[in-house]
């Protein structure tokens, strides 16, 4: 939601997802990004990091989302080999947003 929250990145996240994507790389065939802000807001700041994501040229698949479940569906539907059954996907994607202090709506 975008009522107020800055929607920078911090320097200490930018460091951890990029630690995340280089731990992963070896296994790693898709990623999702889930960009949870309203409005004009939120569909600036992905149409920004859909350009830098065009830039980079990932050798994987990459898209940003507004919601949880639409970038799980995605994943889904983008790499279905890769991914453990459904519904232990959407378990551990409850559990993440819960540690985010989250939900996946």
């Amino acid at each position: 939601p975008s009522s107020g929250v800055n929607p920078a990145v911090s320097d200490p996240s930018r460091q951890a997802m990029v630690h995340f994507a280089r731990a992963c790389q070896p296994r790693l065939h898709g990623a999702a990004f889930v960009v949870r802000f309203d409005g004009f807001l939120g569909a600036t700041v992905r149409s920004v990091l859909a350009a830098a994501i065009m830039v980079a040229r990932p050798s994987i698949p990459v898209k940003l989302h507004a919601t949880i479940p639409e970038a799980l569906l995605w994943l889904g539907r983008s790499t279905p080999q890769k991914l453990p059954p459904a519904p232990l996907v959407l378990e551990r994607a409850g559990r993440l947003a819960t540690l985010l202090g989250s939900s996946l709506a």
